[in-house]
């Protein structure tokens, strides 16, 4: 998958002047469609020779977990490059989030919670098997994302970070790792070290801060995200060591860069935890680092991607086209204040009915400060 052409179409789709917001939207499905056969044919490790650059278990440590409100979780971040607040979501509140998840799997790829005979080649039809991203079908307007970003630690969290709660989120997409340990599943195992930052170089400075909830335990048996710490304030050195060519936000790091030799760790977090980093932080998903112990017959991995930025930063062309995205079940990139759609919903999917969203929701969408603005 070349990323940084698909980076470079979606920013050409997002800064395209067209009339109204509707006629936006369907050009960007148009291209969306195109975009989405590329990014879900993956079934191989797009950087192959990347992985002995992943996190190594004897040099595991846990970090430190923060309560939600917790004074120094900006602090943290800031010379970390990221943190992790723990209890966002309570055994209840991952219980609905998984059933929910199930039910979008189930509508969407076939994936049948009781039958894990049924999760095994149906992937593709969602996302992109070899990283666990499902960025498809949808997804981004799913009741399971939604779930995630109304719980109040999350957007308290986010409001905490930016000073403000007047706030966007992003319609972004989830993770998932099957059960690899199953018998005969190993080829079903995820492939790391793809390391990169989601932040380019016409964003200099912090621009934003994304985030995952977790519904299981993050640990060296599961795998999950891994950064290096503060990697975030290296950013124009990366730039710098980029190809000339690159555009868009996502940045791979060269395999020559010094960056790639810095201590990188596997974020364990307990489930029900809100992991944040800083965009410019470079990252990737790994797999497990140690064999799962965990039950067979049900999935090792399981995240929403949140992030949330101020509304201000939206400009009203933007608004308008989130609008439409939530009404036409669109999934998006990680920025909540730039519209970079990323694929289409289903054609099984029914649009959204705005008349029937919570006072909440629509903030978070946007719709309270488009109307101001209009």
């Amino acid at each position: 998958m070349d990323q940084i052409k698909i980076s470079k179409i979606l920013g050409k789709v997002a800064a395209t002047e067209l009339n109204g917001a509707k006629s936006a939207l369907k050009k960007t499905n148009r291209t969306s469609k195109r975009l989405q056969f590329k990014e879900i044919s993956l079934n191989k490790s797009p950087f192959p020779d990347m992985e002995t650059l992943l996190p190594s278990l004897e040099e595991h440590e846990d970090p430190p977990l923060f309560e939600v409100g917790d004074a120094n979780i900006s602090e943290y971040l800031n010379e970390h490059g990221y943190v992790v607040i723990r209890n966002v979501a309570d055994e209840e509140d991952t219980g609905k989030a998984k059933e929910f998840f199930w039910k979008f799997l189930n509508e969407q790829a076939g994936m049948d919670r009781n039958q894990p005979e049924t999760w095994k080649e149906k992937f593709y039809q969602i996302g992109a098997p070899s990283t666990g991203i499902i960025n498809s079908k949808g997804i981004g307007q799913s009741d399971f994302l939604w779930h995630l970003r109304l719980l109040p630690a999350v957007k308290q969290t986010f409001s905490q970070v930016w000073k403000t709660d007047d706030l966007l989120t992003s319609f972004d997409g989830a993770n998932l790792f099957r059960p690899w340990h199953r018998e005969g599943w190993e080829k079903y195992k995820t492939r790391g070290g793809w390391f990169h930052v989601d932040q380019g170089k016409e964003k200099r400075g912090r621009h934003c801060i994304q985030g995952m909830v977790t519904l299981f335990d993050a640990t060296p048996a599961t795998g999950g995200l891994c950064v290096i710490p503060g990697s975030h304030k290296e950013h124009d050195k990366l730039i710098s060591e980029a190809p000339k060519s690159t555009t868009g936000d996502f940045i791979l790091v060269p395999p020559s860069s010094e960056l790639l030799q810095r201590r990188k760790i596997l974020v364990s977090a307990p489930a029900g935890s809100l992991i944040l980093w800083d965009s410019r932080t470079i990252h990737c998903n790994c797999p497990s680092m140690e064999m799962p112990t965990m039950p067979t017959d049900d999935m090792i991995r399981m995240v929403g991607y949140v992030c949330m930025t101020p509304q201000k930063l939206a400009s009203l062309r933007t608004l308008k086209l989130r609008e439409e995205a939530f009404r036409s079940n669109i999934t998006t990139t990680h920025w909540p204040h730039y519209y970079y759609p990323s694929t289409v919903a289903a054609p099984n999917m029914t649009d959204n009915d705005l008349d029937a969203i919570s006072e909440a929701q629509a903030a978070l969408i946007g719709i309270d400060r488009l109307q101001r603005l209009m």
